[in-house]
């Protein structure tokens, strides 16, 4: 019964990792559990990853994160 577990818990895992592609492992920054409600209007661009798995630019890291959506985010612009 234990390997009957393990093994359904392997299997799981690699459809759940096959499922995700290269850019969703790619997040440089998560948001912090704690979002603030006021950013500043600087242009720092960065590219979002929202929990569905959509990528888009925002202004800066703290607007992309005040997006309760959003769960981290990389640098720069989306491409």
């Amino acid at each position: 019964m234990k390997l009957l577990i393990i093994k359904a818990a392997i299997i799981g895992g690699v459809l759940f990792l096959s499922a995700c592609t290269s850019q969703d492992a790619s997040v440089a920054s998560l948001c912090p559990a704690e979002r603030s409600d006021m950013c500043t209007m600087d242009y720092t661009p960065v590219c979002a990853l929202t929990a569905a798995g959509d990528w888009s630019t925002k202004s800066n890291a703290c607007s992309a994160c005040g997006d309760a959506e959003v769960v981290g985010y990389n640098e720069g612009e989306c491409e």
